[in-house]
């Protein structure tokens, strides 16, 4: 039996918490710098998947850029 897997289409604070092993603040810090976008059902606050996967691949490409940049000024100083 084939087993259907669903991708969630949104995350509550408390999981992205766990998931990434930072705190409440810096969730907050993200959703403030309009990194993660949030949306309210009653009194809960979700952040969509969208904007998490976008916010991870930016965090990828910074972190390449920089591997760059410091390679680069590792050779220029040889």
């Amino acid at each position: 039996m084939k087993k259907e897997t669903t991708e969630k289409k949104a995350y509550r604070i408390s999981e992205l918490m766990s998931a990434f092993g930072v705190g409440r603040t810096t969730i907050y810090d993200l959703i403030a710098k309009k990194h993660l976008e949030t949306f309210k059902s009653g009194r809960i606050t979700f952040i969509s998947a969208s904007s998490v996967n976008e916010w991870m691949k930016n965090c990828k490409a910074e972190a390449d850029r920089q591997t760059q940049l410091t390679a680069a000024e590792k050779q220029n100083s040889a």
